[in-house]
């Protein structure tokens, strides 16, 4: 008996700072539903306060729970399932007004989808994955006001936060991308591809240049790992010249434009056509 109890005090020593590691391992992440909703027209019905994004997606690791807030002045609820297909019984929140919230915490892996059953077009999935540091977003059509296509190019990285945008500066070599959200400590990856930006070379955080970041060369470009503070909000990259073929193009029309007036010139010249 006593041989017992030394064992079970032994499991419970053993198996104490396993469980207590893994709870604070977890964490909480609110998606905010704002102001209007409820109305089919918003802009947006969900924002992820860390990311800012506003599509009503997140992907978290097991144990980690999600909190909806309700800034809107209407009542909601957060009902996993579709609005097509209805409820599926993994968590609903019932109705919840201004002011208020409700939380879920996923254990396992997987997809799931959630709505609002008063207002069946908030949608949202949440997934649930391993390694989502892993995990490797778009920014999609960067640069596509200078595309002679419009197209623009899409841009590969990996935060914890969300890229909200990227302007790029052809006078200045330079791509300017704005964060959303706060986080921690983090670093962004980022892939440039060579047809957008030659030899990156240059970083600015906030305005001020840093150099302790890392650069690799990949096929097609170049591969940035840029360490960031969670109240970093900008980054600016320079490199020797940006859109090459944008630049090309600008010059050709250059061109047309100089021989475009000259044959004006020698034609008004010829017929004596007095000059304006």
């Amino acid at each position: 008996m006593k041989r017992l109890f030394i064992f079970s005090i032994l499991a419970v020593a053993l198996i104490s700072p396993l469980v207590l590691d893994e709870s604070f391992a977890q964490k909480n992440h609110v998606i905010n539903i704002p102001t209007g909703a409820a109305d089919v027209t918003a802009p947006y019905y969900w924002q992820v306060e860390e990311t800012g994004n506003t599509d009503g997606v997140i992907t978290i690791p097991p144990l980690d729970t999600v909190t909806w807030e309700n800034a809107d002045t209407a009542a909601h609820t957060v009902t996993s399932g579709t609005a097509e297909n209805g409820p599926d019984g993994i968590f609903d929140s019932s109705l919840f007004g201004p002011g208020k919230d409700f939380r879920h915490q996923f254990t396992e892996q997987g997809s799931y989808d959630y709505f609002c059953l008063v207002h069946p077009w908030m949608v949202g999935t949440v997934k649930v994955v391993f390694g989502t540091e892993d995990i490797v977003h778009i920014l999609h059509g960067v640069a596509s006001e200078l595309d002679s296509e419009g197209r623009g190019f899409d841009l590969n990285y990996k935060l914890d936060r969300k890229l909200q945008s990227a302007i790029v500066d052809p006078d200045r070599s330079t791509i300017t991308f704005t964060l959303a959200g706060f986080g921690q400590d983090d670093e962004l990856i980022i892939d440039l591809p060579e047809k957008l930006i030659t030899n990156p070379a240059s970083v600015w955080v906030d305005d001020k240049q840093i150099t302790n970041f890392d650069s690799e060369s990949t096929e097609d470009g170049t591969r940035l790992t840029i360490p960031l503070e969670q109240t970093s909000e900008e980054v600016i990259v320079m490199g020797t010249g940006v859109i090459p073929e944008f630049g090309s193009i600008a010059a050709i029309i250059l061109v047309i434009g100089i021989i475009s007036t000259l044959v004006i010139t020698t034609k008004t010249q010829k017929l004596g056509i007095p000059k304006l």
